[in-house]
């Protein structure tokens, strides 16, 4: 791979115009055809398989008596009678508006029936000045392209209502939290990736002085990305909600190397007199090794993401791992075409903070106090999983305040149990058997509508039967849990509990519970296979296990310290943030070989590794702290928990690499250098001055 890199680079040197003009047209054409063919879903189910267990049985009870995925409409006021009024009132409306399948918003029994059984016969909260309106959307699946107008259909539907001035309608339901985390993110991305561009460019112009070679990175980069666009439109065909954040991601990893590549290029520009092309192609020479083992390491650990089970992270591994791949291809193929093209001498200028920074990461106390640090980091313990949706959410949302209020203020929840049985004799007996567990606390079927209808000789309403009878005659039975269900303790004695009386249960509880269980296993998965795949593949590049280890030594500790970090910070993972581990993964590997290389480049002489490559690191972590960090700011607290975790590695692997790694490697240099490990240039241009060859070549 690292002779091929050099030929590739070689050719673009050559021909420089043949190869942009031809990376140009592939990006053109892939992102025409991605903007032709490649789709967005955006619904939850898109993120697992239909032929598991259990998204089948959701599914098909979706199918049977619709998606259990509803939208509830909160109507408080000061009294029962103006509450119910409301209901009355908005009740038939909402059922003309499109997108509708079905409205339960009070039970058609007459009150003598109803006042004879106790049964209410609205959706009233305990203080009865609450009532609730569930809205049943056609779409099974609950896409972003049905549910936008759905929602807003619904909305227009209550402002044409004309309701009394005393009543204050809300909305909530997961259909709500989709469109509004689209709003938040979106709002909040536009904002904030603004100004983390600028950063950005503040660093680089710092950093290399100028704005235009890490420009051309940037360039090569956007090339890259437009023609993964165009290769995910030909498969999978479509980006998840998950694998939509590849750009994101590819960005933070594949700006890396062009910056490796720069810094190296720019050294030889300011210690020789090689020429343009000489330049870039001895740059090439020396840091493409490991560029590439960084990349590659990087998609391997991307790509264990096959064995997770779960269809959003295949989806997501495969995405990021074919972008790094390009993005490797343009580093050394159009971002040397584009210094040939765009030629200038002009090196780096010299950076004292740059170097003052590094200087003090690199001391022997700082080292020390950092290795102490990694150590009690490193026995923090684990920060556990949060599975609770509503701690996703903007922290003063007033969707997830009328969630948990209806959780707690009433025996009715967005989150409920969907049973389905064969005849009305199994549907009564389920909903006694129910009605008996502590966690339920209100059961909801037709099949006691019917008998009491039919025991005060009133024929059983056509809209019972629609509500909650199937067109082969199946009953649904739906059970509402008792307290606040969004909680792990209460959710998991619910859902056992539903599961002991039907183990065919469906509903969003359930769900939820498994998609959280395949994130779970999907952050268990990517660390073992992505370890040992680290191990093979960095062994592959140095060939003898002391360097390997020691290129692998700040990944490691960076993982174990940033789980005691989040522990003390109290930062648990969720089902966004554990996409945080590869990425923090790949730029820790990175960090470490690249640093491991230049050290052998170097024959051992610490303090010109870190002064070259150093930088590099430096340079790379701060752009990717830059790009992370400003979106911490955002309100979506999923989002920030996933920036903050990524800024934490970062920063973590960071200071390990700069500090730590080179006293173990100034500690076992004599072993180290028995033998060579990095092939250094094979042949030295004539024009090299004999003063800088030391730096350049063996």
């Amino acid at each position: 791979m690292h002779q091929l890199a050099i030929h590739l680079t070689k050719f673009a040197v050559r021909f420089p115009r043949r190869t942009l003009a031809a990376a140009i047209v592939l990006a053109l054409a892939g992102s025409c055809f991605a903007a032709i063919n490649l789709r967005l879903h955006t619904s939850n189910l898109d993120l697992v398989d239909d032929t598991l267990p259990e998204v089948r049985r959701y599914l098909q009870f979706a199918e049977e008596f619709g998606s259990p995925n509803v939208l509830v409409i909160a109507l408080s006021g000061s009294s029962e009678a103006m509450v119910t009024n409301a209901v009355d009132q908005l009740g038939s409306m909402v059922r003309d508006a499109d997108g509708v399948r079905l409205v339960l918003d009070r039970l058609p029994i007459s009150l003598p029936v109803e006042s004879s059984v106790g049964i209410e016969r609205y959706l009233l909260s305990h203080d009865r000045k609450c009532a609730y309106i569930f809205v049943q959307p056609v779409d099974v699946r609950a896409s972003a392209e049905t549910i936008l107008p759905f929602i807003e259909n619904v909305r227009r539907k209550v402002t044409e209502a004309e309701l009394a001035p005393q009543v204050t309608v809300g909305f909530t339901g997961l259909p709500v939290y989709a469109l509004d985390d689209r709003n938040v993110i979106q709002h909040d991305i536009a904002l904030l990736s603004a100004v983390a561009l600028g950063l950005i460019l503040l660093f680089f112009a710092y950093g290399f002085h100028r704005l235009a070679r890490p420009l051309m990175a940037v360039v090569s980069l956007c090339l890259g990305v437009a023609g993964t666009l165009g290769l995910i439109a030909i498969y999978p065909g479509h980006l998840n909600l998950l694998s939509a954040t590849f750009a994101s991601i590819i960005f933070g990893l594949g700006i890396d190397y062009g910056i490796h590549l720069l810094q190296r290029h720019e050294e030889l520009l300011a210690t020789t007199n090689l020429s343009l092309e000489e330049a870039v192609v001895l740059a090439t020479e020396s840091v493409g090794r490991g560029i590439i083992t960084g990349g590659i390491t990087s998609m391997a650990v991307f790509l264990t993401m096959l064995f997770t089970g779960f269809r959003g992270f295949r989806e997501l591994g495969i995405v990021v791992a074919v972008g790094i791949l390009l993005s490797l291809l343009t580093t050394v193929t159009v971002l040397p075409a584009l210094l040939v093209l765009f030629r200038s001498r002009r090196a780096t200028a010299h950076r004292p903070l740059l170097e003052k920074l590094l200087g003090r990461l690199h001391h022997p106390v700082a080292a020390a106090a950092v290795l102490a640090f990694a150590l009690v980091a490193a026995g923090g313990g684990s920060p556990g999983f949060d599975g609770d949706y509503l701690n996703l959410q903007p922290r003063h949302s007033a969707t997830v305040k009328l969630d948990r209020d209806m959780a707690f203020g009433s025996d009715y929840s967005t989150q409920f149990a969907a049973f389905s049985t064969a005849d009305r004799a199994s549907a009564l007996a389920l909903a006694t058997r129910l009605r008996l567990e502590a966690t339920v606390g209100n059961v909801r079927t037709s099949a006691e509508l019917e008998e009491l209808a039919e025991r005060s000789g009133q024929p059983p309403s056509p809209e019972v039967l629609r509500d909650y009878r199937s067109a082969d005659g199946r009953y649904a039975v739906y059970a509402y849990p008792r307290g606040d269900v969004w909680s792990a303790a209460p959710q998991e004695a619910f859902i056992e509990k539903m599961r002991r009386v039907d183990p065919e249960v469906t509903g969003m509880p359930f769900l939820g519970s498994f998609m959280v269980e395949r994130s779970k296993q999907a952050m268990v998965v990517t660390s073992m296979i992505g370890g040992l795949m680290m191990l093979v593949l960095v062994g592959m590049d140095f060939g003898r296990l002391l360097p390997t280890l020691l290129a692998l030594f700040p990944t490691g500790l960076t993982m174990l310290c940033l789980l005691g970090e989040m522990a003390w910070l109290r930062i648990p993972f969720n089902p966004l943030s554990v996409m945080a581990l590869p990425l923090v993964i790949g730029i820790a590997v990175d960090d470490g070989v690249h640093l491991v290389h230049r050290f052998y480049f170097e024959d051992g002489d610490m303090a010109a590794a870190i002064h070259t490559s150093g930088r590099g690191v430096l340079l790379t972590s701060l752009t990717t702290l830059a790009a992370f960090g400003t979106l911490c700011f955002t309100q979506h607290l999923g989002l920030r928990s996933l920036c903050l975790t990524i800024c934490l590695g970062v920063t973590t692997a960071l200071i390990l690499t700069i500090s730590l790694l080179p006293w173990a490697l100034h500690l076992l240099r004599h072993r180290l250098l028995r033998s060579t490990v990095t092939p250094k240039p094979s042949e030295r241009p004539s024009c090299i001055r004999k003063s800088s060859a030391s730096s350049l070549s063996s």
